[in-house]
């Protein structure tokens, strides 16, 4: 009878658990189709004694915030913060925007960008062109952030304007010895946060989110994660 009975809750609580969707692009160590990544930890974490099984589209990234906006699916991100969406109350990542250079090349200030030509992954040029660096940049989008590497060692371009994790992932398709001949420089930054739907369920979600951040981000359980892949938790003061 007691085992019965276990097995009636257990069924129970899977029955009650309401699938939610996240939309998302793949991303390199964030949300990697194996399920590894540090989002994928960061929601395993959060959403682990919640009401909701999340599951995951990997959709190219405007198409992800279309399903949020058109309420196809319940979260995405992570963006700069605005007045266009539902954003969550903390934001999740610090992100610089950087600029990859050769390494002789002579651009140390705004001044010096405004007089060359760069590339940037044109999905992302609304979030990448902040307003103390939008004026200094000219060039041409990339539909794919290889080809703006490419770009780059074709001397087609004088600099590659990306978030700097992302022109760190590009640099490891190249060889140790080719790496050496290119720098990293930071211009800005941006305070990414996860978007959700507006809609009932989008908006249940998301103060379950913000309150369970909240939570193992005071207890400290965020921290191991944020330490396991080198991430700065952001500040929210």
């Amino acid at each position: 009878m007691l085992i019965s009975v276990q097995l009636h809750t257990c069924q129970a609580i899977q029955i009650d658990k309401t699938e939610i969707s996240w939309a998302t692009e793949e991303w390199p160590n964030y949300t990697d189709r194996d399920g590894s990544g540090f989002y994928h930890e960061l929601f395993n974490t959060i959403f682990a004694k919640s009401p909701y099984t999340l599951t995951v589209q990997y959709v190219p990234w405007k198409r992800a915030i279309n399903h949020v906006s058109e309420n196809k699916a319940h979260l995405t991100g992570a963006l700069p913060k605005g007045k266009n969406y539902n954003y969550a109350e903390q934001p999740v990542l610090t992100q610089p925007i950087s600029i990859l250079i050769k390494h002789d090349a002579s651009i140390n200030s705004l001044v010096q960008l405004s007089t060359q030509l760069g590339t940037w992954p044109e999905r992302y040029k609304t979030e990448l062109f902040q307003p103390e660096i939008a004026p200094y940049i000219k060039g041409v989008g990339s539909q794919q952030r290889k080809g703006a590497l490419n770009l780059l060692i074709n001397d087609k371009v004088q600099y590659y304007l990306d978030i700097r994790s992302m022109i760190e992932a590009q640099l490891t398709n190249l060889s140790a010895e080719q790496r050496k001949n290119y720098r990293i420089i930071d211009l800005s930054s941006l305070n990414l946060y996860f978007i959700f739907s507006e809609d009932k369920q989008g908006q249940a979600v998301k103060r379950f989110y913000d309150h369970a951040f909240q939570q193992l981000l005071s207890e400290g359980v965020l921290q191991e994660i944020y330490n396991k892949y080198q991430i700065a938790i952001p500040d929210i003061n």
